[in-house]
């Protein structure tokens, strides 16, 4: 054990390797108690579920969340969410990329909860303290920028907070170094700089959204540059497709890992290298269910602001049986979010998965964008140099690949490329009917 370790593992109650699996009683109990609290104290749920004609007593199995009606990331908001009187530590934003902004509240106990889920991810990796990783954020995730924005709120907790994880934690004790990038990083650009900055300081885990990370991946192939070399790769915050997957564990000769996590829920599922893209539930922590194609969560852990039965808005599906490292339990693939999808000719619908499995394809791309409406779609593409008649073998590839008539897709190379407010490049750009 290092020195690192000797002072953060006691201060976070990390062992340093994850304990036995809980048995399904168990599991049972946690999210029964977890349901009586949310009920006994919270006025929004106390409501919903009395609406539904449910008592402090209806849940006793998992198979009883099916009586539980679902909950919108606009309750969430609600201020009579909160289940307790604690304090909370940190209230966390979330919200930027579908428009509906929520503050998930974590009292000490879950914080410290979290951070020790996290640290179990980060050692799943092959990572330990102190050992050299880089973090790949855009730049609306960047200090000054979450500074500035909580400073003009009045929250000075906000900024404590950050400037400790950031430069204490984060930076002493994990040894990660921040790389910030500009949206137009999808457009225009070399990987030359990113990739300087990875062999200066010779990580052995790189944190990153995939989208960036494959971007610059392929961005880096076309122009023929030398791949700087890494242990383990994290990939956080989207899609990442089997194709892309196997392309940057050829590229960066690393093994990569693909985490399921949000803001307001925490670290739900991660990858093995067994698993390929399906990442491995967290059925301790987390009950995961699909409705209508929709990934649902229970968080057994938040007592102060419960989140039960949680539409993410994510499109998923749920595979059991044993994995190939051993592993018995549920595993969880994502396909994209519920409102970005094309459909074909037929009506089936492709999300950001299958455009990435495309874009994968196409090895003289390196950005695809899809806008335009259903029945006259538009794809926009890098780079930007490429002739008509590429850009036409494209479009057919395209159109044949999902089943769409060629009549109803127009594709350029010029038309700009957009992102989100959170700085997520959008595989998709595409109007909706009111």
């Amino acid at each position: 054990m290092n020195l690192r370790e000797r002072i953060i593992f006691p201060l976070a109650g990390f062992s340093g390797s994850p304990g036995p699996s809980l048995p399904p009683a168990e599991r049972a109990a946690r999210f029964a108690g977890l349901y009586r609290h949310a009920f006994e104290h919270s006025p929004v749920y106390r409501e919903k579920y009395s609406a539904a004609g449910l008592t402090a007593d209806s849940i006793r199995e998992l198979a009883d969340s099916e009586k539980l009606p679902f909950l919108g990331k606009e309750e969430l908001g609600l201020p009579g969410i909160k289940a307790d009187n604690k304090a909370t530590v940190v209230s966390l934003a979330s919200g930027a990329t579908s428009g509906t902004g929520v503050n998930t509240q974590l009292d000490r106990k879950y914080l410290l909860k979290r951070y020790r889920m996290l640290l179990g991810i980060l050692y799943s990796t092959g990572w330990r303290l102190g050992d050299p990783a880089f973090a790949f954020h855009p730049e609306e995730y960047g200090a000054a920028a979450l500074f500035g924005k909580a400073l003009k709120e009045g929250n000075l907790k906000k900024i404590a907070f950050d400037l400790f994880q950031e430069k204490v934690l984060y930076g002493l004790f994990h040894n990660r170094k921040n790389f910030l990038y500009p949206s137009s990083a999808f457009g225009a650009f070399s990987a030359a700089p990113y990739f300087e900055k990875l062999r200066a300081f010779a990580p052995r885990l790189i944190i990153s959204r995939p989208d960036i990370l494959c971007a610059l991946m392929r961005q880096a192939a076309i122009q023929g540059l030398e791949f700087p070399a890494a242990e383990s790769i994290l990939c956080v915050g989207n899609i990442l497709s089997a194709s892309g997957k196997a392309a940057l564990e050829s590229s960066f000769k690393a093994k990569v890992y693909n985490l399921y996590a949000s803001t307001e829920l925490g670290y739900v599922g991660l990858s093995c290298p067994h698993s390929g893209i399906w990442t491995h539930v967290d059925e301790d922590n987390y009950l995961v269910e699909i409705e209508g194609g929709e990934v649902i969560v229970t968080d057994f852990s938040n007592f102060h602001m419960p989140v039960i039965r949680y539409r993410t808005g994510d499109i998923g599906e749920l595979a059991g049986g044993r994995c190939g490292c051993g592993r018995e339990g549920l595993r969880l693939k994502i396909r994209g979010r519920k409102k970005d999808f094309f459909e074909s000719d037929a009506g089936e619908r492709y999300y950001a998965y299958d455009a990435d499995e495309f874009l994968g394809l196409e090895k003289e791309l390196y950005s695809l964008q899809i806008g335009g409406r259903q029945g006259s779609l538009r794809l926009a593409v890098r780079p930007s140099e490429l002739p008509a008649g590429r850009l036409e073998d494209i479009k057919a590839r395209f159109c044949g690949r999902f089943g769409i008539s060629m009549e109803k897709v127009a594709i350029s190379c010029e038309e700009p490329l957009s992102g989100t407010a959170s700085g997520k490049f959008a595989y998709f750009n595409l109007e909706r009917p009111a």
